[in-house]
């Protein structure tokens, strides 16, 4: 109801014929206000199985001839692409995708109670990892759904395999679950699906410098973060987010902290050796 409100605030739509709609434009201003000051975060989630990371990874060394990737950061980096050429997309409206892989490898038996065995006899395997995501992704046993995308392929070819499943996870979550077919074309599948989700499904008929795209992304960013997590936060200033540079980042800030931990401790130690003389 929340989102539906929102929507029709953006839009400019009138539900009743009598009365004047009165506070919208002031609403959408004071929004615009906001978006001008900050950017709002996405937060997205990545799961796959291992024979879809080890498609991935292999993709990815393919591709990269003279680096040799493992399975888990082939993987980061290979989302971390598509997530950062979406965020050139959606950086002049101020918002920013920010992928999450704390649970990138998808451990059947633990993450969805199911054996391997099991899914892949499914004639809807898709649907099936969905149906138990649904399950054993939400509150209590998450922080919530959020945003997830599951990747997911099994060790035999299945000809004929439906691929795709997708669909909302209360007030502003989103699950989609992919069939692995080919880790190229799986590139465009992922870039659809986070923008379709994002824009309540509009970015499949309309361009990203169409008004609505603009105001239906905007209108989910802004409904959706005020509770922050699981689905992501509004932050200060303009933030242009690139996944594959969070790494190096994280090293560098970390060698910061290190050096500065030494220099206060340095600085105590002479503090204390001053007192203790003038002691």
């Amino acid at each position: 109801m929340l989102i539906f409100y929102y929507f029709l605030m953006v839009t400019g739509i009138k539900v009743f014929s009598k009365g004047k709609r009165k506070t919208s434009v002031k609403k959408d201003r004071i929004f615009e206000k906001k978006q001008e000051d900050g950017t709002y975060v996405i937060n997205f989630k990545i799961h796959a199985n291992v024979f879809a990371m080890e498609d991935i990874k292999n993709y990815m060394n393919s591709i990269n001839p003279n680096k040799t990737y493992g399975l888990t950061d082939g993987n980061e980096v290979y989302f971390n692409n598509i997530f950062d050429s979406i965020n050139v997309t959606m950086e002049p409206y101020r918002v920013q995708i920010l992928g999450d892989y704390s649970g990138l490898t998808l451990i059947e038996p633990i993450t969805l109670k199911l054996l391997p065995t099991d899914i892949c006899k499914t004639p809807y395997i898709a649907g099936f990892v969905g149906a138990s995501a649904l399950v054993n992704f939400v509150f209590p046993q998450t922080l919530g759904m959020g945003n997830r995308i599951i990747v997911y392929k099994c060790p035999i070819a299945i000809p004929g395999q439906p691929r795709f499943y997708s669909t909302v996870a209360g007030q502003c979550g989103n699950l989609t679950v992919i069939y692995l077919d080919d880790p190229k074309t799986l590139i465009k599948e992922v870039m659809d699906y986070v923008q379709s989700s994002l824009t309540f499904g509009i970015s499949k008929w309309v361009s990203p410098n169409s008004k609505w795209y603009k105001r239906l992304l905007k209108a989910y960013a802004g409904v959706c973060t005020i509770q922050n997590d699981p689905i992501g936060y509004w932050k200060n200033g303009l933030q242009s987010i690139r996944n594959n540079k969070r790494t190096r980042l994280a090293e560098i800030e970390a060698e910061h902290m290190i050096v500065h931990e030494h220099s206060v401790s340095f600085k105590n130690q002479i503090a204390d050796m001053k007192k203790k003389k003038n002691g």
